[in-house]
């Protein structure tokens, strides 16, 4: 939570790094979150903590015949499959799509709720196409976020906000469900990737591109034990070093 905020236009080197990146700018404190979401890769939102009824949010699926009017103006009819951000009067922002216009931040705001997750990617893929609401959100979560780079998003996108828009942090993070576990180890066999490959590297030089690409790296015996980037969800088997 933080207070005493102004809501107002992003100076000018904000705005103009995120509208080379495609995205349009909005206000300090929505580009503050659309520009961690391209340095970190990981989706967030801003409400206005005004607008939110019951002091708590929760993450739930929908309630069938539920709806909810997005930023882009659309009401939206939910199926029980939908994940959902919901106060106590019902959902505020569809998990990992879209915010909701009724908790939109505005000139007016001056307290916001800062809120970031893990979706899963089945259930954001399956919405964003029922809906046919593709969204910078959609496009990471489909891909897979960092399960354990949220908090340091969160404090970055926060520390952010406070520069640019002034007030003060009201709340230290507050935690549900399970961060998740970090990737397990694999074995790089550099023969084997070599006879794979049809190439001839070195097994040192495998080592020092996988260094350099955020990979944890340490020798045995003849190979390595390599640990993926916690971001690179999809590297689950030696094969997918190679």
């Amino acid at each position: 939570v933080l207070t005493g905020v102004k809501v107002g236009p992003s100076p000018a080197w904000l705005s103009q790094r995120l509208e080379k990146s495609g995205i349009r700018s909005i206000s300090n404190v929505v580009d503050a979150t659309n520009y961690i979401l391209l340095e970190y890769g990981q989706p967030m939102h801003a409400f206005d903590a005004a607008k939110l009824k019951g002091a708590q949010l929760t993450a739930r699926l929908a309630k069938p015949g539920e709806t909810l009017k997005t930023l882009d103006g659309q009401d939206r009819t939910l199926v029980a499959e939908d994940v959902v951000i919901a106060d106590a009067a019902g959902p505020q922002a569809l998990g990992g799509v879209m915010g909701g216009a009724h908790s939109e931040v505005t000139t007016a705001t001056t307290e916001l709720v800062l809120e970031a997750a893990v979706f899963p990617a089945k259930r954001v893929r399956r919405t964003s196409r029922r809906l046919g609401l593709i969204s910078e959100s959609s496009h990471r979560f489909e891909r897979g976020v960092d399960p354990l780079g949220v908090d340091a998003a969160m404090d970055r996108c926060a520390a952010l906000i406070l520069e640019l828009a002034g007030g003060s942090l009201a709340s230290p993070r507050l935690h549900a469900g399970d961060p998740g576990a970090a990737p397990a180890a694999l074995r790089l066999d550099p023969a084997k990737v070599n006879a794979l490959l049809g190439s001839q590297i070195a097994g040192a030089e495998m080592a020092a591109l996988l260094t350099r690409r955020f990979y944890t790296v340490s020798a045995d015996g003849d190979g390595y034990q390599v640990t993926p980037p916690a971001w690179r969800r999809d590297v689950k088997q030696p094969v997918d070093l190679a």
